[in-house]
């Protein structure tokens, strides 16, 4: 029993979804995630959160009626549905990995131009360029 607990434990500190709404209920917890999914699906001005959050919905698989009630009584709510809270967890989830693989991809890009750069500046800057160079020259046409 108390090692199935631990796996258990571990598998819920894997997903990057139990780890952002640790310490909440699972009310709370899943009406984060359905804020931020329909925070994603927002259109911006002219359409609405409920809308979004329709959309999220129906996107992602949860019913859109049990998905209403979650966000309109979940601070009353003892518990939530799984139909509701696995495909909203997973789909957050998904939102993350998808959100820090980009975050990855522009910090790799960044660090090889930080590279290309400081490879650049370690050249040995060629002749009769930069300051010194345009000393030489004139001082070559002064002796000319």
């Amino acid at each position: 029993m108390y090692g199935r607990k631990n796996v258990e434990s571990d598998k819920r500190n894997a997903l990057r979804a139990f780890r952002d709404t640790q310490g909440l209920s699972d009310p709370e917890r899943t009406v984060r995630w359905l804020e931020k999914l329909a925070k994603a699906e927002f259109r911006g001005r002219g359409d609405t959160m409920s809308a979004a959050r329709d959309r999220a919905a129906e996107k992602y698989g949860a019913p859109i009626s049990k998905t209403k009630r979650l966000w309109d009584r979940w601070q009353t709510m003892k518990s939530v549905a799984g139909d509701v809270m696995i495909p909203l967890m997973l789909a957050y989830e998904e939102m993350v990995q998808r959100n820090e693989a980009a975050a990855q991809e522009y910090r790799a890009e960044r660090h090889q131009l930080r590279e290309e750069r400081h490879a650049t500046d370690l050249e040995r800057a060629r002749q009769g360029v930069g300051e010194g160079g345009s000393c030489l020259g004139t001082m070559a046409q002064e002796e000319a």
